[in-house]
């Protein structure tokens, strides 16, 4: 939140992209933080969760395209201030990035439920997570086996 209010309160000495760019990047700062204390009283709320974490992946890249905007790597001139088609491409850009971390977030979810539902194995009423990051019993979702086996020899 503090650098949110940092970018609010910052002097953009007239220059209008800079204000701009900055005040998407306190939208998305704003966002996320607004999420993280609504989880605070609404607990395990997937779309929370969803827009929490693409609003904290959309600070970051957003914040990497500033810089790109503002100061090339490649050398030169910056982006023209005063023209309003910069701003409008930008807001858009702002949008597109969003919906790349939406999708990030939907790859993660994605995958890591097709390996929780592939690393699943059921013994009787006992669910097993197999958690080694490869699982070696892919495609075998149950077993009829005992969790313990029984030994032959009598323990005294």
């Amino acid at each position: 939140i503090l650098a949110g209010l940092l970018f609010c309160f910052r002097d953009y000495s007239n220059a209008v992209l800079d204000q701009h760019l900055y005040s998407l990047l306190a939208v998305a700062i704003f966002a996320g933080a607004f999420c993280a204390l609504l989880e605070v009283f609404l607990r395990d709320h997937i779309i929370l969760e969803i827009f929490r974490t693409s609003s904290f992946l959309l600070q970051g890249s957003w914040l990497w395209q500033i810089g790109f905007v503002l100061s090339p790597p490649w050398g030169g001139p910056g982006w023209d201030q005063s023209d309003s088609s910069n701003r409008l491409f930008l807001t858009m850009c702002f949008c597109w990035h969003y919906l790349g971390a939406l999708a990030v977030v939907a790859t993660n979810a994605a995958t890591s439920h097709c390996c929780n539902e592939s690393c699943q194995l059921k013994f009787g009423d006992i669910d097993v997570e197999l958690d080694c990051g490869l699982c070696l019993h892919r495609g075998k979702k149950s077993s009829s086996g005992a969790l313990l086996p029984e030994s032959s020899s009598d323990d005294k």
